[in-house]
């Protein structure tokens, strides 16, 4: 079940990239700005988050390997 955010909570992003030192530069450079970033090293990795998480962003590598770019369109879902 999916959890939404306290609206005054720093935002939630979920990075998703199969390059870990991207995610890495990312993850530590959005972190320094106040976000709270959960990281994603595969497409089922991410789709079993955003199943089970609620984020405000989810960034993703649009070359990601074993998927197209729709899938994250399909699994992600507006409140």
């Amino acid at each position: 079940m999916k959890t939404d955010t306290d609206k005054t909570a720093q935002p939630r992003i979920l990075l998703e990239d199969d390059d870990e030192m991207v995610r890495a530069s990312l993850k530590e450079i959005l972190e320094m700005s106040q976000f709270l970033v959960t990281t994603a090293a595969n497409v089922s990795e991410a789709i079993h988050l955003i199943d089970t998480e609620f984020f405000d962003v989810l960034l993703s590598d649009l070359h990601m390997p074993g998927a197209g770019r729709r899938v994250h369109c399909y699994q992600c879902d507006a409140p």
